[in-house]
């Protein structure tokens, strides 16, 4: 079957290749692929690619040069410049193979390293990870310490690889709480600092560590108060726009909101992550765990968001409405 989905895939774009449903086809036909293929999941993975290389192979006979059909990855219009991720699912993937919630988490972050590859690749140039929220202080004791024993070695091991390939990290969250362990505080201030004056970056990652979204906007609201009121009144910001002189407050300032925020682990909520920095993100719920949220996974995810139709509340003409409809409300079944 494996094989003959293969064929049946090339023929299938073959078909919609003069129309505007290629994306469409394909996508159907990659849901049959995750509703039959059984046994190792590398077999699917490996047709996907082989079908992603055909359709991008293939010559554009759109107007003006412009691949109507193709992948939209060339298309800036359709690759979203930020994405956030909650990364869920890694204890228990875990569970599942019998391994100690450690294993999980060392997973998790091999898959971290792994999608900042991919991101870079498709252009994406900010992305945000969900590495532990002011809410995971209530896990075992046990398990934050393998979190940020995972984390630290993530970090001495990305310092080289992030200076070499130009990524800026930034960091979100109070990671000067003291129930931090020093050498995971020092790693992170390190990484930060170093790549901060990297020129010409083309990717910048957040982490987001100690990190509650209404805890953000609550220190924020602390920093604008301890502002005179008459200095509030003299500033540009304030009279232009005050959302900006807010935004500007949050540990996130500088890093432009999300367009796209994708949860792993079948959860539909944002768990306090970018609670001021969401209001037009668009949610992408995977059932996929952290760990097997590889590229075919984010592929899927940036074909989706590339039918999403963002109007900020306002009205496009019928020009500008995707063509073919994404799953409702971003929900995604598990392959």
């Amino acid at each position: 079957w494996l094989s003959s989905g293969f064929v049946i895939g090339r023929s299938t774009y073959h078909k919609s290749i003069e129309t505007q449903n290629t994306k469409k086809s394909l996508d159907h036909l990659l849901q049959l692929s995750m509703a039959k293929v059984t046994g190792n999941g590398q077999d699917f993975r490996n047709i996907y690619r082989r079908m992603k290389t055909i359709c991008r192979a293939q010559p554009s006979n759109s107007k003006n040069g412009k691949d109507d059909g193709g992948d939209n990855s060339s298309d800036s219009t359709t690759i979203p410049k930020h994405i956030a991720f909650i990364c869920d699912g890694n204890s228990r993937w875990a569970k599942a193979r019998f391994l100690p919630t450690s294993a999980g988490h060392a997973a998790g972050a091999d898959r971290l390293i792994d999608t900042l590859q991919s991101l870079k690749q498709a252009g994406i140039t900010y992305c945000t990870f969900y590495g532990f929220s002011t809410e995971n202080w209530k896990r075992p004791p046990e398990e934050i310490r393998e979190i940020f024993f995972v984390m630290e070695r993530t970090a001495r091991q990305f310092y080289n690889k992030a200076l070499q390939e130009k990524v800026r990290v930034k960091i979100l969250g109070d990671i000067d709480d003291k129930r931090i362990s020093i050498e995971l505080r020092d790693s992170l201030y390190n990484l930060e600092r170093d790549t901060a004056a990297i020129p010409d970056s083309k990717l910048t990652v957040c982490i987001a560590v100690n990190y509650g979204g209404r805890r953000d906007i609550v220190n924020a609201a602390k920093k604008l108060s301890e502002i005179p009121l008459s200095k509030l009144q003299d500033s540009d910001s304030w009279d232009d726009d005050s959302e900006e002189l807010f935004s500007s407050m949050l540990c996130t300032h500088g890093v432009p909101d999300p367009e796209m925020i994708i949860r792993t682990g079948g959860e539909r909520r944002l768990s306090n992550f970018l609670l001021w920095n969401s209001a037009y993100s668009e949610l992408y719920f995977a059932d996929d765990l952290w760990p097997d949220f590889d590229e075919s996974c984010l592929d899927l995810a940036l074909q989706w968001y590339s039918n999403r139709c963002r109007r900020f509340g306002g009205r496009k003409d019928s020009s500008n409405v995707a063509t073919s409809n994404p799953p409702a409300n971003g929900f995604i079944t598990k392959h």
